[in-house]
């Protein structure tokens, strides 16, 4: 007959404490991971600042420059450059970058510079 050594108290105790901590940060990890903040109305609202920043920005008289805007849902940039070697066009880019979500809103246009 073969005989079968147990384990001590203190032995089973201190597995089931590392496996219970193995599972919390697993599941701690892949909540984290699978909870995205996607909110159909911060995305709206998000496009409407867009189109109101390229009122705003995209006249042609603002200098070349970058624009950062801030919102409670996160925050808009604008990059307006001139577009490759034309002085009289420039180019305008604005990303509006989401916090808590993976969904980010990027617009590139172009505009006939406006000169005074």
């Amino acid at each position: 007959m073969v005989k079968l050594n147990g384990s001590s108290t203190i032995e089973v105790i201190t597995s089931s404490l590392i496996f219970m901590t193995v599972f919390v940060i697993s599941l701690w990890t892949l909540s984290g991971l699978s909870l995205r903040g996607d909110n159909g109305y911060t995305i709206l609202e998000a496009e409407a600042q867009l189109e109101a920043r390229f009122e705003q920005y995209g006249n042609g008289t603002w200098p070349d420059n970058t624009y950062v805007d801030r919102f409670d849902w996160g925050e808009i940039t604008t990059i307006l450059s001139s577009y490759r070697d034309y002085d009289n066009i420039q180019q305008v880019s604005m990303y509006a970058v989401i916090e808590r979500s993976s969904y980010n809103i990027e617009y590139v246009r172009l505009v006939a510079r406006q000169y005074d």
